[in-house]
């Protein structure tokens, strides 16, 4: 959201969410796992008030994050050309404001990186399901869940991101915490040890807002500068090879509302709409047309008035405030929805078919659009049926419709990063507040209590 929304407009937004909110008919069928555990001990709040505050001043800047509550700012924002709005899904997006709605309201949906998917209530709790090999389910075991399990102690979430076998969620204070695999640091802790239950990021108070890579996590701070930890395999964030236990500052970012991660490159939204990214180039990964690695984030390439950014394992898009979308990077997938393969783009081209998007999503080599209307298109690689459409096609490179869904009000495209490996699914959030989710369910992560593949949504039960 580049534009700052007055606390009056904020108000105005709530009072319209609340009154749809309670004329929908509601149907959650909560299991016991559901129940958050009143015996756990709650994660302490090692964050400072007074930066807190600083961050909730800031989260009308946040980017849209699957918030149930939200997406009628989405819808407004995409309509007006001549406002720089993002989708002012961060006032929403935080678990305070939500706290008007039912407490057990799904408002984020978060598809993994890996074979694990999360989603976030409203009061702030956190459930998790699918693989669970590095504890990346957050509930003190190490086994598998094909249906939602409470992250142990985590109460006050405003939004949640998954990686590859860890999970990272920001909390309303500002703080940090994750969970899962450690092996490079990615927990923000200050060890290489996993951990099974969330534990504090080092130092990190004022979080406005996160994102979760492979291996790798950063955060945009309320100052608005950036700071990353974990996995630098490939220079993927310093110039500096070594992983970093701890947040490190991204020298030259500041005025940063967004940070998106990729598997080997990153890209920061400002808010002026402008983009700069850092990393590897391959593919044209950073958008400025040079095909020269950067390891200090330079700006892409004719994009202006950027509202919303999705990045993939070799590949980048952005939303524009106009409600289309541009990508570049590496087309062998068709996951730059050219309507045609041009095999790589060194700077942003259009996405074929797509005027009125509202928010975007990027899995490993497949992305997906929510539309105004509730509608949800994807493309690129469809090995596990990860497009939703029913199709049989291993790859389109135009969005095809996702099977009978028209009320997404949050859309999240997951899936390994390492293509050997890709293992893809897609989730969605309903108006209803029920949560679909498609593709690869190898590990359970699609959370409908089986381990069946779907070509087409299917609902996760116990929410």
């Amino acid at each position: 959201m580049i534009r700052k929304i007055s606390n009056e407009r904020s108000r105005r937004w709530l009072a319209v969410i609340i009154g749809i909110s309670t004329s929908l008919p509601f149907a959650w069928a909560c299991s016991s796992s559901d129940e958050e555990p009143s015996g756990d001990p709650a994660i302490p709040n090692t964050a400072d008030s007074s930066t807190s505050d600083g961050g909730r001043e800031h989260r009308d800047a946040e980017s849209p994050k699957g918030d149930a509550d939200a997406a009628g700012h989405d819808a407004d924002a995409s309509g007006d050309a001549n406002e720089q709005d993002a989708g002012d899904a961060g006032d929403a997006g935080d678990a305070g404001d939500a706290g008007n709605l039912d407490p057990l309201r799904i408002v984020q949906i978060e598809a993994g990186l890996g074979a694990s998917t999360c989603a976030r209530r409203a009061s702030g709790a956190v459930l998790c399901w699918g693989t669970n090999g590095s504890g990346e389910l957050g509930n003190g075991t190490t086994t598998d869940s094909a249906t939602p399990v409470v992250v142990s102690g985590l109460t006050d979430a405003a939004e949640v991101g998954v990686g590859f076998g860890y999970a990272c969620a920001r909390r309303t204070t500002g703080a940090v915490v994750c969970w899962g695999k450690n092996a490079a640091g990615q927990l923000g802790d200050g060890t290489k040890t996993n951990r099974l239950t969330p534990v504090s990021v080092s130092g990190l108070t004022d979080a406005i807002q996160l994102d979760v890579g492979p291996g790798h996590a950063c955060a945009v701070r309320a100052a608005g500068d950036v700071v990353c930890w974990g996995s630098n395999e490939n220079a993927a964030f310093l110039e500096t090879y070594g992983d970093a236990l701890t947040p490190v500052v991204i020298a030259g970012l500041a005025d940063v509302v967004e940070v998106a991660l990729g598997e080997v490159h990153n890209c920061a939204r400002k808010a002026s709409g402008t983009v700069l990214c850092w990393g590897s180039n391959a593919y044209g990964l950073l958008g400025d047309g040079s095909g020269n690695d950067h390891y200090t984030p330079v700006a892409v390439k004719d994009l202006g008035n950027a509202a919303e950014l999705a990045l993939g394992a070799s590949s980048s898009c952005a939303r524009q405030t106009t409600g289309v979308v541009v990508c570049w990077g590496d087309d062998g997938w068709g996951q730059l929805g050219l309507g045609f393969n041009v095999g790589t783009r060194a700077t942003p081209d259009l996405v074929a078919d797509l005027t009125d998007a509202v928010e975007i999503s990027a899995g490993a080599v497949h992305v997906c659009a929510r539309h105004a209307t509730g509608a949800v298109s994807c493309w690129g690689s469809n090995n596990d049926r990860q497009l939703g459409s029913g199709s049989t096609t291993e790859q389109t490179n135009r969005p095809l419709p996702v099977t009978g869904l028209t009320d997404a009000v949050g859309i999240s495209a997951g899936g390994r990063q390492a293509i050997e490996l890709q293992q893809s699914h897609t989730c969605a959030l309903r108006a209803t507040g029920a949560v679909v989710c498609w593709g690869n369910n190898a590990s359970g992560q699609l959370g409908d209590g089986t381990t069946t593949n779907r070509p087409t949504p299917t609902t996760v039960v116990g929410l």
